[in-house]
């Protein structure tokens, strides 16, 4: 047989075998198979923040799309992620994952009660089921540090101290080096004034922070806040921020100030029993148009009444005012949390007697434009230019979301995007922390809140 035809047949017996193997004799491997950095065409390597979302309801897969897409453009691990998911993940699952995918990046986040917005739309319940957000950072210009502490056994003040200590120690920071800024993502149970007044224990009042909370779906004490791979029902967990970078934040409300208003003249801590001598709730439901007349007749726990107080009282918030001579009144918006059997009214701030009342009016589209105007307000005040933006952090409160139509909410991704461009994370928030020049750091409802730091 010619020596060619012996040589080819032989090599063709050599590649079958090879084939049979490897298709059907080779042993089962499991395969591992992590996100991998891709570099866009024209993709500057000098991007430092990068955002990444999901909606699928399997919390490894929700996990490797959005840091697959965030690192699509990160090109680098990031030294620090946020990370907001609905209440229905297993968020041990989701640590679990983003530990393995992204391993040394400092993690801090919680849930963010019906959803998150996105740059790439607004992923909230009933919409989707499931979403899932994450925001990487990654900059030498920054050193982080995060920690957390749980509320068991201790005070809320004492809970957002020790976290605090945790995340400076983190940061390999002394205690007397302040960082330039605190984020603050408590868990909606906890005792929030009381938590800015642990944070004060160790830095004073002058060093800013930025809280916005984390709930569950329908605020049924389902919610979780998470640091690195520690998640607590009820707790603190927080980041530091050492940076010469600049630094922009914004609170408003948005509300029209009416003639309508009291004195809270008896009180008990959050509990608000009389306005102007008679029982809080009547009064409440007189200076708004009778709008909860039933309710105010039967008070009822009913998580569907519960649901119609808080969605009205968004549109209608009791404030108490906070005056500082030569300044302009400062309103603070109270969430009206339930109507009590004895007419009182249940709020989520500390009223004192004596406090003056006002009550604020509101549209859902005022409440659905914050997400443009509380941005561009927050760059104004700070002289941040959009192009130098690295990255937001929005917090808008779930009880004014509902009262926005449900037709127009998703709108408020566009809005957002359109104020700061697409390096951002929204979630919904009850309640938001942030400083004020006049007084420092404070506390309220009912309102949007935007983070944003940038380049000089």
């Amino acid at each position: 047989m010619n020596k060619k035809i012996i040589i080819a047949i032989v090599a063709a017996v050599i590649l079958a075998g090879a084939a049979i193997w490897y298709f059907i004799g080779r042993p089962s491997i499991k395969e591992m198979i992590s996100p991998t950095a891709v570099s866009p065409v024209g993709q500057s390597t000098e991007t430092t923040a990068s955002s990444g979302w999901s909606i699928l309801a399997n919390e490894e897969q929700a996990v490797d799309e959005a840091v697959a897409m965030m690192l699509g453009k990160l090109n680098k691990n990031p030294d620090f992620a946020l990370v907001f998911c609905a209440s229905g993940y297993n968020e041990e699952k989701v640590l679990a994952e983003m530990g393995r995918l992204l391993p040394g990046t400092k993690i801090l986040g919680g849930n963010s009660g019906y959803g998150v917005t996105t740059p790439g739309g607004y992923f909230w319940y009933p919409a989707v089921a499931q979403s899932l957000s994450v925001l990487g950072v990654a900059t030498p210009k920054i050193v982080w540090g995060v920690g957390s502490a749980s509320v068991e056994g201790i005070s809320s003040r004492e809970t957002a101290k020790q976290a605090l200590l945790l995340a400076m120690k983190d940061a390999g920071k002394k205690e007397t080096e302040k960082p330039d800024l605190v984020i603050n993502i408590s868990s909606f149970g906890m005792e929030h004034e009381e938590t800015l007044k642990g944070i004060a224990d160790v830095l004073g009042n002058d060093v800013p922070v930025f809280g916005a909370y984390s709930a569950d779906k329908g605020i049924k004490g389902d919610w979780r806040i998470f640091s690195n791979d520690k998640t607590y029902r009820e707790g603190v967990a927080l980041a530091v921020v050492y940076t010469d970078l600049k630094i922009g934040f914004y609170k408003e409300h948005g509300f029209e100030v009416t003639e309508g208003g009291g004195i809270a003249t008896k009180v008990d801590g959050k509990k608000l029993i009389e306005i102007d001598g008679r029982p809080a709730a009547e009064v409440y439901n007189e200076l708004i148009g009778g709008l909860l007349a039933k309710e105010v007749a039967s008070p009822t726990t009913a998580p569907a009444q519960l649901t119609k107080i808080r969605v009205t009282g968004a549109l209608n918030p009791l404030a108490k005012i906070t005056r500082i001579e030569g300044k302009e009144p400062f309103y603070v918006p109270a969430m009206i949390v339930a109507i009590l059997p004895d007419r009182s009214l249940q709020l989520d701030i500390t009223v004192r007697k004596g406090d003056e009342l006002k009550i604020l009016r509101g549209d859902w589209e005022i409440l659905l434009n914050r997400l443009q105007t509380t941005s561009e307000k927050a760059m104004d005040s700070f002289k941040i230019e959009k192009d130098k933006i690295i990255f937001a952090l929005d917090s808008f409160c779930c009880a004014t979301n509902f009262a926005i139509p449900e037709s127009e909410r998703p709108k408020e991704a566009q809005l957002l995007k359109e104020a700061v461009g697409d390096t951002f994370v929204g979630i919904c928030a009850c309640g938001i922390q942030t400083f004020d020049p006049s007084m420092g750091n404070i506390y309220t409802s009912l309102g949007n809140g935007i983070l944003i730091i940038s380049e000089r």
